[in-house]
């Protein structure tokens, strides 16, 4: 309908009436005839071409790829200290002698390696060396308070100053003491234990040396 009235408008804007006046012969009392020439003249008016569509806007360039990060160093593990370090050493060393003779490896046992710390700390520092402490409480007693369940046990003690020493070192000296005596290396090889818990104290050269094996329930 819009294009219809527009169209309409043009039509009626586009025509012209031109009146010529011709003088024929006069007439007399006649009104003079005009002859009335009428020249009818249409001007289409050409719709404009329609607007070139404007050209899109160019795509805007991809971003380039973020360069990769190198991945983070993962950082070290701390290395044991010498106590810890020890503790281990002593463990390995055990073993060794028990799969030589033919008995099963033991196993760690976080709650007899806590015990075997304390014991040796306190022989430390309250300067005695005894399987018993100084409030007659045996390895024994302190299984017992700390709750441990066991079908038989057994605690081997070491001490020695003077020496600056490695962990392996340390180690090895304590293991060899112990293979040497009777009793201690029955605890050691003993095929009923199976978990043990080695502990560690020292300061400077002094170092004490707890190991409780068991048989848990």
């Amino acid at each position: 309908m819009r294009i219809l009235a527009v169209s309409i408008l043009v039509f009626l804007f586009g025509v012209q009436i031109t009146t010529a006046a011709a003088l024929e012969k006069p007439t007399t009392s006649q009104s003079p005839s005009l002859t009335a020439a009428l020249r009818l003249r249409l001007t289409r008016k050409t719709p404009p071409p329609p607007p070139s569509p404007s050209p899109a806007p160019p795509a805007p360039s991809p971003a380039p790829d973020p360069t990769p990060l190198p991945p983070p160093t993962p950082t070290p593990a701390p290395l044991p200290d010498f106590e810890t370090a020890t503790e281990q050493e002593i463990i390995r060393l055990m073993n060794v002698e028990r799969v030589k003779y033919g008995v099963a490896a033991l196993s760690v046992d976080p709650r007899l390696t806590d015990l075997s710390r304390a014991h040796s700390a306190d022989m430390l520092a309250n300067n005695y060396f005894s399987h018993t402490d100084k409030g007659g409480c045996s390895a024994q007693c302190r299984l017992q308070k700390a709750g441990y369940a066991y079908r038989s046990f057994g605690e081997n003690i070491y001490m020695e100053s003077g020496r600056t020493l490695t962990p392996l070192q340390v180690a090895t000296r304590i293991v060899d003491a112990w293979m040497q005596s009777a009793g201690h290396r029955q605890n050691m090889l003993n095929a009923q234990y199976t978990v043990s818990g080695v502990g560690i104290a020292s300061v400077g050269t002094r170092l004490y040396a707890t190991s409780l094996y068991a048989l848990p329930r």
